[in-house]
């Protein structure tokens, strides 16, 4: 798990086992990590970061005049609370 805030995470998002589109063409980085063409299976930060951005992209899309605040704090007032992304010692500083 990676992210998280001082007490939780404010926004949860799937990054692992995503499955993700590659290159038609076998470039070298993805020959010397045994990576095929087209369709690939990962997992990371960068595979959560295009739900957050979606997720902003929606809110926007409702009021494009809001600013990226009213946007982060929207999305913050309506997100489902999960109790595994809150106070985890592993993760955080209590």
């Amino acid at each position: 798990m990676s992210s998280w805030g001082e007490n939780s995470v404010d926004l949860g998002a799937p990054g692992e086992d995503i499955l993700s589109t590659f290159p038609t063409y076998q470039t070298q980085v993805m020959s010397e990590n045994g990576l095929s063409t087209y369709y690939e299976v990962i997992g990371g930060t960068s595979m959560a970061t295009p739900f957050v951005a979606g997720a902003c992209a929606l809110a926007w899309s409702m009021n494009p005049q809001l600013s990226h605040l009213q946007v982060k704090q929207i999305i913050l007032d309506t997100v489902d609370k999960l109790d595994s992304l809150e106070n985890d010692p592993e993760y955080c500083q209590l």
